[in-house]
């Protein structure tokens, strides 16, 4: 309908349009197919020739002549040396293949490619041509079309008129009613002038339908030869064969392509098999076969001197005491470092777990180091014991095959370590029984006497038979039994300040400068502490508390199932109805997890601290209602005031309380052995009665005082304290070596060097026994101006020990 040559001419101009996008399109395809084979020829050519220069270079390296021990085609070995020069034996194939591809994509593909897309722009130019001539042609015809149609149009509006005026005159005449003044004759003539003219309209009317239809099929005849014939060949000739010549470059591609991977499966695949056959222990056979020097293994003989018979450790003349305490000692050495063996080991795997994990650092540690150094320090600590423990065991052997019965001391030594590694009681427990424990009245007065503690020089004490090791080994284990010691009573101090309250939280500044004023008049101190019966209901819950919100100072990790761990910085819940007034309170996180924290952990405001019963803050029910620390600090070294600062603005002290005259403590002359020559370096009193298990060692009682001459028990560690001590009774005057772990020092006649502790408890039960001695012996340690190493054993031996003693019911 409508305009036909319009809408024709439009037509024809988009057909024409995509034609030429089209050939446009396959044009540069060509071009784009060629550009890459030459672009991938490069490529290919260059990794060829570097691929051939360096395996030519690592094939002229001289490799070692280390050959293969088997020759068995079924079973046969290679070693990483020889498979080394296979791959690169293939690899310099593999890469002359490359270069041969590059060749035939030049040859056959690349060059072809640029003469089919000329011979196809020629095409181009006649085809589009003629292809406008054509649709030319069939614009004429249509608008022939347009024409006829618009004739027949016209001719036929005409017509249908002249009908109906001819129909209307016939039906007047028929029906003989005109007008007054119209006859009957003159109706005949008008319907006689109107059918005529009918006659004539539809005689043209008919001539212009027939010229139209004629027309019609003419133009429709011209439109299908155009899109049948004329319009299709255009198109296949503007192709020119081009997408044969595609097919026949791709398969060229395909078929090189799978040449060259075929080869390189081929090489590879023999790398493989004989990859798969590579083994450790034929490698370093081939290589020791190559190289008989590492088959020479270094041992050493006992090489006797002037004939001598005896080539085992021998006991006599006198040697056998000192034989059994080099067995002590290395007994003792070998459960240490077993010890430190498992726990290295537990460390480890703790450590890999968290770095198998993802993380980097400890979540406890967050500024400490990475991961990966703790577990390369753990490894060496882990390497250092098992070398020590071997040496130490070695040693054992020996003196076994001389006849001395290490068994028994391997034992001994097990049992002092299993002592040390029982547990002290879970804080949750701790906290249970210690709330208990409160409900009776509690009077505690202590009443503390300083007195001078000066540092004696070691003397030498005699000759003591024993193994000698060389100063890198002393130096060694020195290391690892402080940094062992250290460790756990680092341990140890971290589990029961859990549950212990500051004293010194409540201080201020302006005590801390009254305390510092009295510290430098007096050397008494004076601690007195009077809980008061209203103690006895620590906190309760109260069902209709409120919520406190607040924000954690510091990282926690739960060590108990009751408890809550907590990140820095992490915005908590307290809940006030279900703290207890311990220390602890009960907090909820933003996942809804609840449980108890320690309460200094925690950012609460003075308005919002956990209220006790009587309305007062936990911190002051359950802190000491007034201390004086005053102890003497002049001539401590660098180190010591290092280890035990004084009070500071972060800590300040509290004001003290009026002084107490010390009570002057008569000290009378201390028997020594007639003929003694060495010279006595201190006084020790026994916390436990302790039967000698052999000729050299001391028998004595709980109470009794021993003078000490040495701390160690061999002359070669005099320096080092290996935790048996030489001294002398003053009751009989027998001497001999002891355990320094049951004994504790003190003056002359059994006196306290460090204040002196007076407890009365009423109704306290063991956990609260280790509360209080654990507080009392922190106090020593930090009064008796001991160095670094001795205060950190001694505090770790005290723990262990008061903690199991009390524990057990002892």
């Amino acid at each position: 309908q409508g305009n036909y040559a319009k809408v024709l001419r439009n037509l024809h101009a988009e057909q024409l349009s995509k034609v030429q996008w089209k050939h446009q399109q396959e044009c540069e395809l060509l071009e784009d197919l060629r550009n890459f084979i030459k672009q991938r020829c490069a490529v290919e050519k260059s990794y060829g020739e570097a691929m051939q220069k360096i395996s030519a270079n690592y094939l002229n390296k001289k490799m070692p002549p280390i050959h293969e021990l088997n020759h068995d085609e079924i079973n046969q070995q290679w070693t990483v040396w020889s498979i080394w020069r296979s791959l690169l034996e293939e690899t310099d194939k593999l890469a002359k293949a490359k270069l041969a591809a590059v060749e035939i994509f030049q040859t056959q593909i690349a060059d072809d490619v640029k003469i089919v897309r000329q011979n196809k722009l020629q095409l181009a130019k006649k085809n589009l041509d003629l292809l406008k001539v054509v649709q030319g042609e069939v614009q004429t015809c249509v608008t022939e079309l347009d024409k006829l149609k618009k004739v027949y149009v016209d001719d036929e509006h005409v017509s249908h008129d002249a009908r109906d005026k001819a129909r209307e005159a016939e039906e007047k005449l028929k029906k003989k009613k005109g007008s007054i003044f119209q006859s009957v004759s003159s109706l005949q003539k008008t319907s006689a002038k109107l059918g005529s003219r009918r006659d004539l309209c539809e005689e043209k009317s008919t001539q212009a339908r027939n010229a139209y239809l004629l027309q019609l099929a003419s133009a429709n005849a011209h439109q299908n030869r155009y899109f049948h014939v004329d319009l299709q060949n255009v198109v296949k000739t503007l192709d020119g064969g081009m997408y044969e010549k595609v097919a026949e470059y791709f398969s060229i591609m395909s078929r090189t392509e799978l040449y060259t991977c075929s080869a390189s499966q081929f090489s590879f695949g023999k790398i493989k098999e004989q990859a798969q056959t590579i083994n450790r222990d034929y490698d370093l056979a081939c290589f020791v076969d190559a190289f008989p020097i590492l088959n020479q293994h270094i041992t050493y003989d006992f090489e006797p001197c002037d004939n001598d018979v005896i080539t085992t450790v021998d006991q006599a003349h006198g040697a056998g005491a000192g034989l059994i305490q080099s067995g002590k000692q290395y007994a003792s050495r070998v459960a240490q470092e077993s010890k430190k063996i498992r726990e290295s080991t537990r460390t480890l795997q703790t450590l890999q777990g968290m770095k198998e994990s993802g993380l980097k650092s400890d979540p406890n540690e967050p500024n400490g180091p990475d991961i990966d150094a703790k577990i390369d320090e753990i490894k060496n600590q882990l390497r250092r014991s098992e070398t020590a423990k071997i040496k130490a065991e070695a040693r054992l052997e020996c003196l076994h095959a001389g006849g001395v019965k290490v068994d028994e001391f391997l034992q001994d030594a097990e049992g002092l370590v299993t002592l040390g590694l029982m547990r002290s009681s879970s804080q949750l427990s701790f906290r249970k029984h210690l709330h208990k424990s409160f409900k009776s009245k509690v009077n505690i007065n202590i009443e503390m006497k300083e007195s001078a503690h000066e540092e004696s020089e070691f003397s030498d004490s005699g000759s003591r038979a024993g193994a000698e090791t060389t100063q890198q080994d002393e130096e060694e284990e020195e290391a690892a039994d402080e940094a062992f010691v250290e460790q756990v009573v680092q341990q140890q101090i971290a589990e029961m300040q859990a549950t212990w309250q500051d004293p010194t939280a409540a201080w201020d500044t302006t005590d801390a400068a009254q305390l510092n004023t009295s510290a430098a008049n007096t050397t008494t101190t004076s601690v007195q502490i009077e809980t008061a019966s209203s103690v006895t209901d620590l906190v309760h819950a109260s069902g209709d508390a409120s919520v406190i919100k607040c924000i954690a100072f510091y990282p926690y990790t739960a060590q108990n199932a009751d408890e809550l761990s907590m990140m820095e910085n992490e915005e908590l819940e307290v809940l006030l109805a279900f703290s207890e007034g311990d220390g602890w309170v009960k907090a909820r996180n933003y996942k809804g997890e609840e449980g108890y924290v320690p309460e200094n952990y925690l950012d609460l405001h003075a308005d919002d601290q956990v209220p006790s019963e009587g309305g007062y803050p936990l911190e002051n029910q359950i802190s000491f209602s007034s201390v004086d620390y005053t102890y003497q600090q002049q001539g401590m070294s660098a180190e010591e005031e290092d280890e035990f600062p004084g009070p500071t603005e972060s800590a300040p002290l509290p004001p003290p309380p009026p002084p107490i005259a010390a009570p002057v403590v008569e000290s009378s002359p201390v028997p020594v052995a007639d003929g003694e020559t060495n010279r006595i370096i201190g006084y020790c009193r026994a916390m436990y009665d302790y039967d000698a298990t052999s000729d050299e060692e001391l028998t004595f009682y709980e109470g009794e005082v021993i003078a000490i001459f040495r701390r160690s028990s061999a002359l070669h560690d005099q320096d080092v304290d290996d935790g048996w001590w030489e001294g002398q009774l003053l009751t009989d005057g027998t001497r001999g070596v002891f355990p320094s772990l049951v004994v504790e020092e003190c003056g002359p006649n059994g006196e306290e060097l460090t204040p002196k502790v007076n407890i009365q408890i009423v109704s306290v039960n063991k956990y609260d026994r280790i509360f209080i001695n654990v507080m009392d012996w922190t106090h020593r340690c930090r009064l008796q101006h001991l160095k670094r190493n001795q205060c950190l054993r001694r505090a770790a031996l005290q723990l262990f020990l008061l903690s199991s003693c009390l524990l057990n019911g002892s």
